[in-house]
């Protein structure tokens, strides 16, 4: 398995995403607060496709979801 190797300013959190990109505020804003995480590898990967999963889970981070309240049942003849 090859080294990840981190950018130098240590001011980047993912080293994907140029300073200059006209995006980077958005994603920095995101990641921030805790809406993104990138790969966990030092990359962010702004021109992969997002998957419908991960969409999903910022919508619900976005709106301060708990994962337990769409998981539970709304079925009177399951269990909760």
């Amino acid at each position: 398995m090859e080294a990840t190797v981190l950018p130098p300013d240590s001011s980047l959190r993912f080293r994907d995403v140029d300073q200059s990109a006209s995006y980077r505020e958005a994603i920095e804003t995101l990641a921030n607060v805790g809406i993104v995480e990138g790969y966990g590898d030092g990359r962010f990967g702004p021109t992969n496709p997002v998957p419908r999963q991960q969409f999903a889970k910022m919508i619900a981070k976005t709106l301060q979801l708990d994962a337990l309240d769409f998981m539970l049942p709304n079925y009177e003849d399951l269990p909760k």
